[in-house]
Parts: structure tokens; sequence; C-alpha cells
């Protein structure tokens, strides 16, 4: 994928105010799926987006939308105008974080509402008009239920990584809230694939006439991120090659990815051991300790964010410039989106792979026929450094017997094979 050099946000009808922020916030020219929705979308129609991630699909719903509600509301009513539900609180959270970028230089509000933040505060931002309301369907459901949400001015309802959403079965939920819309609202379905069989049923289903644009499908090469898979013997061989790899490149800042929470731990723990600079991130910490844990990895120059899959979306760290699976995802859409957190909007970067002999011959094989190429095994790069510097143990010289009856005497002159 690469941008379109000779493109330009100026091309489209964009206020002053969202302008200025695309420029404090460095964008300068939008990506293929930014380019190929954004008019589609101001104009009003339905859409389905799907582009690989760290491509931009954020951004392309999200200035469109936020183009549309600098003009003004025809009733101030409690409630959102615009709905963006997303799978989890850090997907939304992030959604969060980008929309609020956006809106620096308006008056306008975004409200976001996980099973993270405080219900009462939830119930009271409900009961004001809001522009943008970035939520998880469990939460946005307890809300609904309870009559605390009003949907009458809703204009906009936005499904992100709505695969995802599917696969982790909320496709009740999703139905239940699509109900609570008025019909004359858009509706907007963004995701970096599109292979959950019920993806498109429940798109069509609810939409006018849409307009799907496919960009950079995940079973294109990935032109721009540099894939390495290792075979290595055990974890003992992989912790040798993540330690050196990190100290060798020092000036690099790397997400590591692993499958368990007390994995995430463990890791952590011996890295910090050789004083490396790293931070930990998964399920089970407190909202407060991750969002602390995000600054200080994004304020690190350097340094490794070692990370369960929790990590594998919604984490937008522009400088990332290596991703690193210590232990291979279990599904191949997993290993799409893990070292989509490196090649953030057509930067390098490198995504190394640590593949364990016969374990993990399984997931290689899934990866192979998801991506429709060949994977090539390297071996372990440490190998010939070990090699070389094993010594071989030492071995005492082998002491040849005497044959008996050969023996022709000793130091003391006496035979110790004397015949009787």
């Amino acid at each position: 994928m690469t941008t379109n050099e000779t493109a330009n946000f100026k091309n489209f009808p964009l206020n002053r105010e969202l302008t200025r922020a695309l420029s404090v916030n460095g964008y300068r020219s939008p990506t293929p799926i930014q380019e190929a929705v954004i008019g589609d979308i101001i104009e009003g129609h339905d859409v389905i987006g799907c582009a690989r991630t760290g491509s931009g699909k954020s951004l392309a719903f999200m200035l469109p939308v936020a183009q549309r509600l600098l003009t003004p509301a025809e009733r101030n009513v409690r409630g959102p105008r615009v709905l963006i539900l997303s799978p989890t609180r850090e997907l939304a959270h992030q959604l969060y974080k980008k929309a609020k970028e956006l809106l620096t230089f308006t008056s306008l509000r975004c409200e976001l509402m996980t099973n993270a933040s405080s219900y009462k505060d939830q119930e009271k931002f409900l009961k004001k008009p809001i522009d943008i309301l970035v939520a998880t369907p469990g939460r946005l459901i307890d809300h609904s239920q309870n009559g605390k949400v009003n949907y009458s001015r809703l204009e906009v309802l936005i499904l992100d990584e709505a695969d995802r959403m599917l696969d982790m079965g909320f496709r009740d939920d999703i139905e239940y809230l699509i109900e609570q819309c008025p019909e004359s609202k858009q509706t907007l379905l963004f995701s970096a694939t599109l292979d959950h069989p019920e993806t498109l049923t429940i798109a069509r289903s609810v939409m006018s006439a849409p307009k799907e644009h496919i960009v950079d499908r995940v079973d294109q090469p990935l032109e721009n991120i540099k894939e390495h898979f290792y075979r290595l013997k055990g974890i003992i061989q992989k912790f040798d090659l993540l330690s050196h790899l990190i100290k060798t490149q020092p000036t690099s800042k790397s997400i590591v990815f692993i499958t368990s929470r007390a994995a995430v731990d463990q890791l952590s723990t011996r890295l910090e051991a050789l004083s490396l600079p790293v931070v930990s991130l998964h399920g089970k910490m407190a909202k407060s300790e991750r969002n602390d844990a995000m600054l200080k990895f994004k304020s690190m120059a350097n340094g490794t964010l070692v990370t369960t899959d929790l990590g594998a979306r919604g984490l937008d760290v522009l400088d990332v410039t290596r991703v690193i699976n210590f232990d291979m995802p279990t599904k191949p859409e997993d290993y799409v989106h893990r070292i989509g957190r490196t090649g953030r909007l057509e930067r390098k970067g490198t995504a190394i792979s640590f593949a364990s002999v016969g374990k993990d011959t399984e997931s290689l094989e899934a990866i192979k026929a998801y991506l429709g190429r060949h994977i090539f095994l390297e071996n372990d790069p440490l190998a010939p450094i070990k090699n070389k510097n094993t010594k071989k143990p030492f071995k005492k010289p082998a002491v040849k017997k005497p044959k008996r009856g050969n023996f022709k005497g000793s130091e003391d002159g006496l035979s110790p094979f004397k015949k009787k």
C-alpha cells in the first residue's frame, strides 16, 4: 500500500477547523482507504470499508462524520448524533482519542462508554446532547435497557472492526442496538477483514445500496513490513534471540506478543533483569495501570512493550519499528493484526516470529493458507555464534591396557599378570 502523493485533504470539502487539526496531528495526505471513502460518506452514502490494520480506517470515517457534525442539529436534545460501536474497551479508547484530536478546534462533544469507567458518570453525560459516542456493546445495552439512551437524534451508526465483534459473539447485541436506531440513519461498517460469514449479511440487511471499498486486503503482501520466521527449539532459544535483538538494536521500539498474562509478567521481569527498558500490558491490569503503561511506552525513545493479543488491535503508536511474536498466534487473522502494529501509515516496519519446532506447525500452515503465499523458515541466527563459543568438554586420554601375556614389565619390574 502506498499513499497517493498527489492527493490532499484539501481536495475534500472540509472546514478549516478540521484541516487545522489534521495538520497539527501530522496528517498530510490521505491513505488509499481514506481517499476511497471520505467523499461517499460526506455525500451521505452507506459505506462498507475493508482495509488492513494500520491503513487509517479510523480517520477514514471519523473525518467526514466530523464534517457532518459541524452543521448544527435540528433538535438540541439529549443523546448522540453519531454512535461508534467497538468490540473492546481498548479499541474504543483509541477511537475516542482519535476523535478528540480531530475535534480539538471545534466545540463538538465526544464521550466514551465502556465497562472500565463509572456507570454514574455515563448516566450524567447521557442526559446531555452528545455529538459522538464511542461505546462497547455490553455497557451501551445496559444503559439502553434502563431507558437512559435517547436514539431519536442519531444520524450515523458506525460498526468498527465488525468481524471482531461477530467473532466475540456480539451478533445479538449488534442487532438489538441497530433496532434502537432510526431507519433514516447513515450506516458505516469498517473492518480489517470481511471473513466472518455474517458480516456482509448483517451489513446489507440494514444498509441502503452501500458503497463497498475493499483496499489492501490482508491476503496481499505487506510491502512496507519485512517479515522473518525463525525456527527455534524452545523457550530458552526464544529468550536468547529476543534479548539479543533488543540489545543489538537499542534504538528500536518493539511490541512483543505472548499468549498469557502470566507469561507477560514473567518475560518482562526477565528483560528488566537485563536492564532493558520494558513495559507490560495485559487485560488483568486496572484501567489506570494500562493507561500509565501506554503513556510510558509512547514517551520512550526506544523500549519494548510486552503484551497479549489485547494489544493486537487498537494500539496506535506510530513509531513502533518492530513486532516480535514470541508465541505464535492461535488464529491466522491475529497474525495480521499483530504485525499491523508496525509499519503504520506507510512507515517501514519489521515483523519477527518465533516458531517452535513441531509445536507451531499447524499455526504456520494456517497463516500460509490465509496469506496465500509461502512462508520461509529461517534457522536460529544465534546458532553459529553459540556453536563457536561452545567449548568441547575435556576428555581424559584413554590408557591402553596391556594385553595378557605380552606385558614386558612395569616400573617395579613385576608383571601385573603373573602366570600361576
